[in-house]
């Protein structure tokens, strides 16, 4: 059966940065949602902002669905010879985590929801320092807005918190992971 292995989590926290991590580890795909996310709002709603679809809570339940249908399944696991695929994305409602579990369900996937965490003293470091051409007020005003809305995951697979070294956390992951015989 393919695995799904999904990282979760706040702007900032650093999904990407270890979803690359795993994906070299487990030589797996990585799929990064913003390089996605933008194309696929602007077509499904009309030339809304990702933030604004979270915020305002447009039909995410949908959109999640076809991105996934349209950038991941029908373009990465069925081509690829490759049992497992590194996704990282932000779901931050039940709901959308539901949809989900139900689409990899649907597409006999075993889906492995994994957690990033960080606290917000090195988020708002991170967020201001990622580029010096942006307005960091509101990039964290839009931080803090994503949090309010974000529902804790239930039963995570594992959970990262970058505010700590990294090293002892993807060993022990990695072992948990290859616990479930992954290829």
């Amino acid at each position: 059966m393919k695995k799904l292995i999904v990282l979760n989590g706040l702007p900032g926290t650093g999904k990407t940065t270890i979803g690359k991590r795993l994906s070299e580890e487990l030589n797996a795909p990585f799929v990064n949602s913003d390089t996605w996310k933008h194309d696929i709002a602007r077509v499904m709603l009309g030339e809304v902002d990702y933030a604004n679809v979270v915020t305002n809570s447009l039909p995410y339940s949908d959109y999640l669905r076809r991105a996934i249908q349209m950038e991941i399944y029908n373009n990465y696991l069925p081509i690829r010879k490759n049992k497992i695929l590194v996704l990282e994305v932000f779901l931050p409602k039940c709901k959308a985590r539901n949809e989900l579990m139900t689409f990899a369900r649907e597409n006999n996937l075993t889906l492995l929801l994994i957690e990033v965490v960080a606290n917000d003293q090195l988020l708002k470091s991170r967020l201001v320092n990622r580029d010096g051409t942006s307005d960091t007020g509101a990039r964290w005003e839009t931080y803090l807005k994503l949090k309010e809305q974000w529902e804790p995951l239930v039963n995570p697979f594992w959970i990262f918190d970058t505010s700590f070294s990294l090293d002892k956390q993807f060993i022990e992951c990695l072992s948990k992971l290859h616990k479930l015989h992954l290829p």
